[in-house]
């Protein structure tokens, strides 16, 4: 009788587990009409640090599925994880979002946008773009009048030279 419950439960626990498995497969391979997509910046964009990024995305929903929006924007490390879920993103169909974010660093950044299944258990759609960030020119004040003052100077330096020879 003992072995009789011991193979019974190992045969249910067996049972849970590949109905477990198989059930997390079919959510994975889910088909859905949620779209993401990325409206600023464009791929490829540069920018200058401390300049204001304005990253815009745009999130479809027809089916109006219980999601979650997670904005990622990343180098070498994560220096933005922000995500919108529940009451913040219900509506019809879309969701806007808007997101502004100012470098303090140059190089290169990947800004990503995900959509999920709210319980993290499917992907529905994600759009990535990259941007380069460089560091401020900085200008010299008047560089360019002085040039031009000092060859005026020398062309008249020059003129005067030739004139007297």
């Amino acid at each position: 009788m003992k072995k009789m419950i011991v193979v019974v439960v190992t045969l249910s626990l067996l049972l849970s587990v590949i109905l477990v498995a198989v059930g997390g497969e079919a959510m994975d391979e889910e088909e859905s009409d949620v779209e993401v997509s990325i409206i600023e910046p464009e791929d490829g964009e540069e920018f200058q640090v401390g300049d204001d990024v304005q990253i815009e995305f745009r999130v479809n929903n027809p089916e109006d599925r219980e999601i979650k929006i997670s904005l990622l924007i990343e180098n070498d490390e994560t220096i933005v994880n922000e995500t919108w879920e529940g009451d913040d993103i219900k509506t019809d169909d879309s969701y806007q979002g808007n997101y502004t974010w100012e470098p303090e660093d140059e190089g290169d950044y990947d800004i990503s946008v995900a959509v999920d299944g709210l319980y993290l258990t499917v992907r529905y759609d994600e759009d990535t773009v990259a941007i380069s960030v460089e560091e401020e020119e900085e200008e010299v004040p008047g560089f360019t009048t002085t040039l031009l003052l000092l060859s005026a100077v020398i062309s008249v330096a020059v003129y005067r030279k030739k004139r007297e020879v």
